[in-house]
């Protein structure tokens, strides 16, 4: 095999392994925050369920070390006040719900200019 032939096969290994850890990136990117969480739990979790203002739906299981927990993403979801419950399930069926959680999406309001300005450190 020639000198050529050898580079040019180095340098497409050299790209694979540049594409696949700028798709690695990118997908680890693509989340975005915040994100309702819960504790991780050791148990034999396999799926969550949330009840948003009285409405369930699955939610996204993240695996740890430490075991499963809730993850799920929070930034597709409108400008509102939430009460969320959560239950964990397994193949033997579903845990009771947790107590509700209440929070409000909302963007912050009433910022006032007269506090801006430049300062010199």
């Amino acid at each position: 095999m020639n000198n050529s032939k050898r580079l040019h096969q180095a340098v497409v290994v050299i790209l694979s392994i540049f594409l696949c850890l700028s798709m690695v990136l990118l997908a680890s990117w693509a989340q975005a925050a915040p994100f309702l969480v819960c504790n991780p739990t050791s148990e034999d979790v396999t799926k969550y369920e949330i009840e948003v203002n009285g409405v369930v739906e699955p939610a996204t299981l993240e695996e740890l070390t430490t075991g499963v927990r809730i993850h799920h993403d929070l930034n597709n979801w409108s400008e509102n006040s939430y009460t969320v419950r959560a239950r964990a399930g397994n193949i033997w069926g579903w845990s009771d719900w947790s107590s509700p959680f209440d929070f409000a999406k909302a963007i912050p309001t009433g910022l006032s200019t007269s506090g801006l300005g430049i300062e010199e450190s």
